[in-house]
């Protein structure tokens, strides 16, 4: 698969670990959609596989009556850890070391601290440059965790929600100067066929 930065820094920190973190819009697609699911586990094949822990509370979540039953088996497949090994910043690069064998690997992210408070403090810049309210922000709190997970995992993301994961993007490369490499399933589906590059792939961005 022939997926691209041409940010130099996040070509450097993140495209070149080979590692694949989805968004929880992902996973619940990959639950309800075989060619979807299909499709991650072919660029499994070619990247390592990363979930946060924080999509334990968005796959599948609702009443039980209600939820999909294939969102709820996969709700309770991320918390028993089948087939995942745990990680978190501190033990990524000794358990998926950047030389290493990557296809299949599929690792569960655990956040640390850091990374709790670092996507506060990126929901308050938000809060602060958009004048959005508090109510608002915290329904972007998990992509917030999400995104600052990615990131310190120096991985890529897969989501279909670009627009709120750049909004963090953008925050960020005010600060480092860097991107965290974001691409939908569309291009992931391209990149089979064809050379995609962030972030000319994202409309109107930066």
């Amino acid at each position: 698969m022939e997926l691209h930065s041409s940010c130099e820094q996040s070509s450097y920190f993140f495209m070149r670990n080979r590692r694949m973190f989805l968004d929880s819009c992902i996973l619940n697609e990959m639950s309800e959609d075989q060619s979807v699911s299909d499709l991650v586990e072919e660029a499994g094949e070619f990247y390592s596989t990363y979930i946060a822990a924080i999509s334990l509370l968005e796959v599948g979540f609702g009443p039980r009556a209600k939820a999909s039953s294939n969102q709820q088996e996969l709700a309770i497949d991320l918390y028993m850890s089948r087939d995942f090994i745990k990680v978190s910043g501190s033990s990524i690069d000794t358990k998926d070391p950047i030389g290493s064998d990557k296809s299949g690997k599929k690792y569960l992210y655990i956040p640390e601290e850091h990374e709790w408070y670092g996507a506060r403090h990126n929901l308050i810049e938000w809060m602060e440059k958009e004048g959005a309210g508090g109510s608002s922000a915290r329904k972007q709190a998990n992509d917030a965790l999400i995104f600052l997970c990615a990131w310190n995992a120096n991985s890529f993301l897969v989501t279909d929600n670009t627009k709120d994961f750049n909004r963090f993007n953008r925050i960020m490369y005010e600060s480092s100067g860097g991107h965290l490499p974001i691409f939908t399933l569309e291009d992931l589906l391209r990149s089979k066929y064809e050379r995609v590059v962030f972030p000319e792939n994202v409309p109107n961005y930066p």
